[in-house]
């Protein structure tokens, strides 16, 4: 019961990073027109979102997303699930579990 309310959680926060990631690359392709950077990073809707995804969120990933990408797109964006699913819902079930033990802890003091 507890692992689904982590993943309903967790589904939203990455709907709320994929509107917030959305929002932001069209303030960037707008900002970026007639510039290199339109060219290198923003060019289109894709592309930025990419762009921003790879370079600003997963950073250290990016080598290993771009190889398997090459090789197919659907695995790509698999493990571009795993990551965030993955990693968001292990900081969920953390930070719950810390809330817990400060909560008990705070229980038995008082």
């Amino acid at each position: 019961k507890g692992m689904m309310v982590a993943c309903r959680s967790v589904f939203f926060t990455l709907v709320l990073l994929l509107l917030f990631t959305y929002v932001f690359s069209v303030a960037f392709m707008q900002f970026s027109r007639g510039t290199v950077l339109e060219q290198k990073f923003f060019s289109s809707m894709g592309t930025a979102i990419w762009t921003l995804i790879l370079k600003c969120i997963l950073t250290d990933q990016q080598v290993i997303i771009e190889a398997v990408a090459e090789e197919s797109w659907v695995m790509a964006i698999l493990m571009l699930f795993f990551i965030l699913f993955g990693s968001l819902t292990v900081m969920n079930m953390l930070l719950g579990v810390l809330v817990e033990a400060i909560k008990t802890v705070s229980t038995i003091e008082r």
